[in-house]
């Protein structure tokens, strides 16, 4: 809830012409429509921030994901601020994949990692002492956060993809990308500006 559509497409012209990588972004479902229009051939790939947990039916306000998959290829699941139960986060997750949308499935208990895991997912730890910073990230030893890296994958098949998230920002993505296991990260705050954000998305 930071931009509006003027905003929005500021947002989309500057990234597309600071950075070649190809990033997901999770706009809000307002701007699904949008972006799909105004990002079509370029390096974005698009993402729901939510989905609902119930199939289809009379449910004011959600947004179920057979609704979604003409809009997005990804959708986030579980994210922390949503504050879903695990059982809420893997029928999400499982309705994402009944109708082809690769979720996103956010976790904050390295011990959830295996129940939240699925062939075909992307995993994101949210790490509790910095989730949700307004992109304040504390003074973590890379080293600790690399441990529970380390300890989430030695537990998940090879091929998986794990992300971490936790007040990223142009700074700390540096050492977050010297992790070997660690896949990419989910950037908050920090994305809302395009010069830090193709930072961010260059460190990896």
């Amino acid at each position: 809830m930071n931009m509006g559509t003027k905003e929005v497409l500021s947002w989309l012209e500057n990234f597309k012409n600071a950075s070649e990588n190809i990033v997901i972004v999770a706009p809000s479902f307002l701007h699904l429509p949008l972006l799909k229009t105004c990002a079509q051939g370029k390096n974005i790939k698009l993402a729901a921030q939510d989905v609902a947990q119930e199939e289809r039916g009379a449910h004011t306000g959600r947004v179920a994901a057979f609704q979604l998959k003409d809009m997005c290829e990804y959708c986030v699941v579980g994210h922390s601020e949503i504050g879903d139960l695990v059982e809420v986060v893997i029928k999400k997750r499982d309705l994402c994949l009944k109708n082809g949308i690769t979720p996103i499935v956010c976790f904050v208990s390295p011990s959830d990692a295996k129940k939240v895991y699925k062939e075909s997912t992307i995993i994101a730890w949210e790490d509790p002492s910095n989730i949700s910073q307004g992109g304040l990230y504390k003074d973590t030893d890379p080293k600790e956060i690399e441990k529970v890296i380390n300890d989430i994958k030695a537990n998940l098949p090879k091929n998986s993809i794990l992300l971490y998230g936790g007040s990223v920002n142009e700074q700390n993505a540096k050492e977050l990308a010297k992790i070997r296991n660690l896949d990419g990260v989910l950037v908050g705050n920090a994305s809302l500006d395009t010069s830090t954000f193709t930072k961010i998305v260059e460190s990896f």
